[in-house]
Order: C-alpha cells, then sequence, then structure tokens
C-alpha cells in the first residue's frame, strides 16, 4: 500500500470514528479536530455519504448513515435488529421520556442510543433500568437500557418495566423471525 493510499485510510477512519463518537459534526470540524487537509476531509466525505456510510443533515452535520448502521449491527451479530430497533427505541423514548440505548450482550458496544426527551432542569437521577433481549436459543443477546431518569418521571414502576419487557420481546422477535444465531 502506498504511503497516499495509507494517509487516505487513515483519514477515512478518522472521519467515521469522530461521526460515530462526536456526531452530528461538521467535516470542517472534524478536519479542524483531526488535522485533516480540508479540501480531502470534504473529498472523503462525499465518498463515505455516496456509500452510505455517513448521511450529511441539511445543516451540513454528518451522522451515521445506514450502512454504517448495519455494519455495527453485523459485527455484534444482530443484523436481523437494524432497522426494528430504531423503531422500537423511538417508541419506548416516546413511551417513558427517557434515555434508552441498545447493546451488544456483552454491553461493551452501544448499538442504539437515544437520549432522553427535554425534562426540566434540577431533576435527580435514579437507577437505570435494563431488559434483556434473548435469541432463538435462549442466550442473551443484547440489552435495552432505560436511563435513570425514567424511574423519576413514572409513578408507575410496574407499567415501566412492563414497557421496557414489551419493548425487548419485541426485538427479540425480529431475533426469532430471522432465525439469528451467534
Amino acid at each position: 500500500m502506498t504511503v497516499q493510499a495509507t494517509a487516505g485510510v487513515r483519514m477515512l477512519a478518522c472521519i467515521l470514528d469522530c461521526v460515530i463518537r462526536h456526531g452530528p459534526i461538521r467535516v470542517a470540524d472534524i478536519c479542524v479536530r483531526e488535522g485533516l487537509p480540508r479540501s480531502s476531509g470534504f473529498a472523503i466525505a462525499a465518498k463515505l455519504a455516496g456509500a452510505g456510510l455517513v448521511t450529511r443533515l441539511p445543516n451540513g452535520q454528518l451522522v451515521q448513515g445506514p450502512a454504517l448502521v448495519q455494519l455495527g449491527y453485523a459485527a455484534a451479530g444482530l443484523s436481523a435488529l437494524a432497522g426494528p430497533a430504531e423503531a422500537v427505541l423511538a417508541w419506548l423514548r416516546l413511551e417513558t421520556g427517557a434515555t434508552v440505548a441498545l447493546t451488544g450482550s456483552d454491553m461493551a458496544d452501544v448499538l442504539l442510543s437515544l437520549p432522553e426527551a427535554q425534562r426540566e432542569a434540577g431533576v435527580g437521577t435514579g437507577m437505570q433500568i435494563q431488559a434483556a433481549v434473548h435469541g432463538p436459543d435462549g442466550t442473551v443477546r443484547a440489552w435495552l437500557t432505560l436511563g435513570a431518569e425514567a424511574a423519576l418521571c413514572h409513578a408507575d414502576a410496574a407499567r415501566l418495566e412492563a414497557t421496557l419487557m414489551r419493548a425487548s420481546l419485541t426485538l427479540a422477535a425480529c431475533l426469532v423471525k430471522a432465525g439469528a444465531v451467534p
């Protein structure tokens, strides 16, 4: 591999890493943060967008594109959840007003996270609430987590847990339907 090709791969990796860790983020901000030439940064970002690895928002910021999201789920062995998880987590956040996250079975890799809905300043924190997402073989394949603010926003803990369990079972059904195995 040539020096120029190696530099291109490094820039591509820097851009993807910044989008994943700091997105939404503008290409110009990535270039400043990572010390990349602006022209190269914009050229690589355009190619990444063309491949579906990033999506450019109307305000020019980059976010993870559908192909990158799909790769993340595939790496965790959860390809069947790529589309359904987004819908289920959006519903769960709407129902609870809390931060929701889907992590791999080892809880190390966050596959999808939606921040909490707006709430009053000064509200304290409680404990996170979690539910396992089981695969067809009964093993834990992923974890759904409600942020600590969920318990503070809902007086009915049983209803909150039932809502989380409903979301977990919906995702488990997607895995069963796809025949997903570890």
